[in-house]
């Protein structure tokens, strides 16, 4: 298993643990397995083959907490299919569809200001 692999499989586990805590209410658990995920996207940009669409193929994940963490990772990748997964996602009642609604009022805007995928 190589490296891109080992780094997607531990963002999904990641994300979904992230997810897991939301709904327990676990804010402390939330906090720590937000800054793991910050921590998987700065490994991702850091290997410079990295293939980001691997990512693209967690948008049709089972889990919601993984299609929107991918969701927020691929912006700048594929900001069509990311908007998209994130207006679904919207839709959903609870936490889940608040954190996706807070994320496209906060791309609208422009306020998520990433640097380009791979830079």
């Amino acid at each position: 298993m190589d490296q891109g692999t080992k780094l997607i499989k531990e963002f999904v586990e990641t994300s979904i643990k992230y997810g897991a805590a939301q709904l327990e209410g676990d804010h402390r658990a939330v906090n720590t397995e937000s800054e793991k995920l910050t921590n998987l996207r700065l490994k991702f940009k850091a290997i410079s083959d990295f293939n980001y669409g691997e990512l693209v193929t967690l948008l049709e994940h089972e889990d919601g907490y993984v299609r929107l963490k991918a969701a927020f990772t691929i912006i700048s990748y594929a900001p069509e299919k990311a908007r998209y997964t994130l207006v679904e996602l919207s839709k959903e009642r609870g936490l889940l569809g608040m954190e996706a609604n807070m994320i496209l009022q906060e791309w609208e805007a422009g306020k998520l200001i990433e640097k380009e995928v791979g830079e």
